[in-house]
């Protein structure tokens, strides 16, 4: 498969896993505040898959770069540290998209890349 189509692949499954994480989330987990419209759901999936379109080709663009530069004993490395810096920055940016505390941003961005960071592990080692 050619980088750009593994690239692709990649965010295709980030946006999906990430999308439907967040959409249980603000669906079941979030309902200790009253219920939200389907539309208001909508708009926080909308803001996953805005801040997945940033920074997944980023991540998977340098994660390339690493492994050719270094090969697989550097990619590990990498990934997990350019995995905090994901978190960190898209739990920043959904702080400020859906005005939540930093706490409640950092979590959710936490819970949504593990996720999806353990579903392309396991499909990677398939």
């Amino acid at each position: 498969m050619t980088v750009v189509l593994s690239m692709l692949r990649a965010l295709a499954l980030t946006t999906f896993v990430e999308g439907a994480g967040m959409l249980v989330y603000v669906s079941v987990v979030k309902r200790v505040r009253p219920a939200l419209a389907p539309d208001s759901r909508l708009r926080y999936v909308y803001y996953s898959l805005l801040l997945n379109l940033l920074t997944n080709p980023l991540l998977n663009l340098l994660l390339w770069l690493i492994f050719l530069a270094g090969g697989r004993g550097w990619y590990t490395l990498f990934l997990w540290v350019l995995e905090v810096c994901v978190v960190l920055g898209e739990g920043l940016l959904y702080a400020r998209l859906c005005a939540w505390p930093l706490r409640r941003a950092l979590l959710v961005s936490l819970l949504l890349n593990g996720l999806s960071l353990a579903v392309g592990l396991v499909i990677n080692a398939l």
